[in-house]
């Protein structure tokens, strides 16, 4: 109900690491990550998606930096979205809380943050549903009119009556 599944890409920052490569991960939450410039929701998360970290790298044999980009491949029905506001300060040694007001839409559009084959997923999606209010526009001016056409038969006929009465 609440599964995200998404594709991280893992590159080696430093010269003569890794070669990159994907791994497939599952997740209950989308993660955003609060910082001093975070203003919107979306931004929050985009940037959320793409972060440096350190890991053991086998090809150098110690700790190297990665650069961490991850895109959505599958989307659930209620996408929850864990807003991170706690940073650790280096200045008093303590966490503190960002209490920075966060913008967010009423429907969040997270096609952009989507794989390829979701985002051509999503877009035949919304072709179908466009096709399904086109052809029920369509049907109901159709209707419109025919009922349009009626009563003003009705009408004719109500008034040609009245006249071969007098």
């Amino acid at each position: 109900l609440f599964g995200v599944e998404k594709v991280t890409r893992y590159a080696c920052a430093e010269a003569g690491g890794e070669e990159p490569y994907e791994k497939r991960e599952k997740d209950t939450v989308l993660k955003c990550h609060i910082n001093e410039k975070t203003a919107h929701l979306f931004t929050a998360v985009e940037a959320s998606l793409s972060e440096s970290i350190e890991k053991h790298s086998a090809a150098l044999g110690r700790e190297a930096l990665f650069d961490k980009t991850e895109q959505i491949a599958r989307l659930p029905p209620y996408l929850a979205v864990n807003f991170v506001r706690f940073q650790y300060r280096k200045d008093t040694e303590k966490r503190a809380k960002i209490l920075r007001p966060i913008s967010f839409p009423d429907v969040l559009d997270v096609r952009n943050l989507c794989t390829k084959e979701l985002q051509a997923n999503i877009a035949s999606h919304n072709n179908r549903l466009e096709e399904a209010r086109d052809k029920a526009a369509a049907d109901k001016a159709s209707a419109d009119k025919a009922a349009a056409d009626k009563a003003a038969a009705d009408e004719a006929a109500a008034d040609k009556a009245k006249a071969d009465e007098e």
